[in-house]
């Protein structure tokens, strides 16, 4: 099963983002839900927020991997501990934002 969808949220008067991890909670336990078959979930954060995610797709006899930089997580922490595996992104952080495509130059 292939999810996919884009939600854009307002941010609340502290610029700060507001129900972003709510919604991607939502949308991830209708993913798990609705599964016919057990897969794995990989949670792409260190966020404390996604505890309730990783709960359902226990208690759904998935596994989950937490995916995130080291600065972004406690390794002892709640969310770490959750998880079957963690995954840096430390060594990934030179390549984001980089890319191969050239955007082409119109002609006209």
């Amino acid at each position: 099963m292939l999810f996919r969808s884009v939600k854009v949220h307002n941010r609340g008067l502290d610029n700060k983002e507001k129900a972003v991890d709510t919604e991607l909670v939502a949308m991830g336990t209708e993913v798990i839900c609705l599964s016919e078959e057990v897969m794995d979930l990989v949670i792409v954060s260190g966020d404390r927020d996604f505890i309730p995610l990783v709960n359902v797709a226990h208690r759904r006899h998935w596994e989950v991997e937490m995916a995130a930089f080291t600065s972004a997580y406690n390794p002892s922490g709640e969310m770490a501990t959750s998880v079957e595996r963690i995954v840096p992104l430390d060594a990934a952080f030179a390549k984001i934002g980089s890319h191969a495509y050239e955007w082409p130059i119109p002609t006209t």
